[in-house]
This record gives structure tokens, C-alpha cells and sequence, in this order.
């Protein structure tokens, strides 16, 4: 699955409604609360960077003009997301810091995380009941789409699946 690019284009002659997922637990995770069929998504390959796969996926509908009018529905990860929203495929901490101070976290809130993987800090935003903060890194991710993709009238939803359960627990909606 190395040209995803040709299955996009394909499924988008047959449905307004297609959805890109991180992983196959995304996948399940939008499933189960859209319902649409099998072949509306797309599970990004294991084997390679999800966000290399993503971003040259979005980079390479731009650019086809049979890439236009449906609607896409982003659904990752907590780690995919953070790259899709940098707009990066490797992260600092200070890419995170800024993401998130960005996104309404204040400096004082993430001193304890500074020495910490990035993926450390969802349980603390989601248990933590810090929802608008995920919420604005989705509504960042969908503007990231929306920029690359704005003369192709699609219109972009950006979903966050959580850890436990396998659940959309933010959105760009």
C-alpha cells in the first residue's frame, strides 16, 4: 500500500465520505460511531512514518484535480496527531511546549512534563478533563488539512482516538 494516493482517488468516485485513519484501532475507533462502510477508509501502512504517509497522502490529493468535493475525516493517535499539528515528522519538546501552550496549557502546567515523552502528557490532558485543549490541537490539525487542500472544496474533520478505551475522545467538529 505504498500509493495510497490511487485507493483515495478511487474510493472518492464512489463515496462523498471517506476517512483516513493512523491505525486500524482509529479505524475501529470511527467505526463504531459513524458506521460507514469498509471501503470508505484508509488505514495508513505500519511499516512506514504515519505522518510521512499522511502528509504525502494530503500533499499528493492537492495536487490532483480528481481529489476534490467529499468530505475526509482525519482520525489519530495522540503521537500522530501532535505531528500532524506541528506539521512535522519529528518533534521536539519545544515543538510540544509550543503546541500546547498554544492550545491554552500554561508554562507552570507543563514544567513536571519537560523531561517527559510527549505521549505522557495525553492521560494528563484527557483525565484531566482538559478537553478544549485537545479539541484546539485537533481544530489546529484541520487547518493544517485545510490549507494544503483549499481549492479542492473538501471539507476536513480532524479526530483524536484515546488510549483506553479505543475511543474518539476529541474533535475538530
Amino acid at each position: 500500500m505504498l500509493m495510497p494516493i490511487r485507493q483515495l482517488v478511487d474510493i472518492i468516485q464512489t463515496h462523498r465520505e471517506i476517512v483516513v485513519c493512523d491505525t486500524a484501532a482509529s479505524m475501529n475507533a470511527h467505526q463504531s460511531l459513524y458506521h460507514l462502510t469498509d471501503d470508505a477508509y484508509i488505514t495508513l501502512p505500519e511499516e512506514l512514518d504515519r505522518f510521512t504517509s499522511l502528509s504525502g497522502l494530503i500533499c499528493e490529493c492537492s495536487d490532483n484535480s480528481l481529489c476534490v468535493e467529499f468530505h475526509m475525516h482525519v482520525v489519530l493517535q495522540w503521537g500522530s496527531l501532535l505531528k500532524v499539528a506541528a506539521w512535522k515528522e519529528t518533534l521536539t519538546w519545544s515543538d510540544v511546549f509550543f503546541l500546547l501552550k498554544d492550545a491554552g496549557v500554561s508554562s507552570s502546567e507543563m514544567q513536571p512534563f519537560r523531561d517527559s515523552n510527549p505521549e505522557d502528557l495525553f492521560p494528563w490532558l484527557y483525565y484531566g478533563k482538559k478537553m478544549d485543549v485537545l479539541r484546539r490541537l485537533c481544530l489546529r490539525a484541520k487547518r493544517k488539512f485545510d490549507e494544503i487542500l483549499s481549492l479542492h472544496d473538501i471539507r476536513v474533520l480532524c479526530h483524536l482516538v484515546g488510549d483506553d478505551p479505543q475511543r474518539i475522545v476529541a474533535s475538530s467538529l
